[in-house]
């Protein structure tokens, strides 16, 4: 599904890249980040997965979806 189809009912400011991004599944937990996949921060009660964005972008998946202002 086209990454613009998932946030179509949602507010978001589009960083980097283009919405046309094909997007095979969806995960929460960096651990399990394939290709193709979205990644989504969620901050939790007990671990905010803001905290994986970094490593997330360093193993090299670029769609990231998150809820925080990022500092630079």
């Amino acid at each position: 599904m086209k990454l613009s189809k998932l946030v179509e009912h949602i507010e978001y400011e589009l960083v980097q890249g283009s919405l046309d991004t094909e997007v095979a599944d969806i995960a929460y937990d960096s651990r399990k980040m394939k290709e193709g996949m979205l990644f989504v921060a969620i901050a939790g009660t007990v671990v905010d997965g803001h905290k994986y964005i970094p490593d997330v972008v360093k193993k090299g998946h670029r769609c990231l979806l998150w809820k925080k202002r990022l500092s630079p």
